[in-house]
């Protein structure tokens, strides 16, 4: 096992992602990518490569957009029920 500095990883993974971000990526996707790294590198264990991660996210992360009708406390409740993570108009469920 070969083991990298912390920010070695950020460096890989935020490369990839402006590497890609204009070809996969949408509102959500950039809005929630600093959370997005942050709970990988969280993870304190990246078993492959930065494009796996990172074109997950992008190409299989379900986002949902907040609706205009939703309340504060709605949007809240909806997002601490089925988020990964989230922030006021967007959530990521998954990727």
């Amino acid at each position: 096992m070969i083991y990298v500095h912390k920010d070695f990883a950020e460096a890989a993974l935020e490369a990839r992602y402006s590497d890609v971000k204009d070809v996969w990526g949408n509102q959500a996707s950039h809005a929630l990518w600093p959370q997005a790294l942050e709970l990988l590198l969280d993870s304190g264990e990246l078993h492959n490569t930065p494009s796996f991660y990172v074109d997950n996210y992008l190409v299989n992360g379900d986002f949902v957009e907040r609706e205009e009708n939703q309340t504060d406390e709605e949007w809240q409740e909806y997002c601490g029920d089925t988020a990964l993570i989230y922030d006021t108009q967007y959530a990521c469920l998954s990727f």
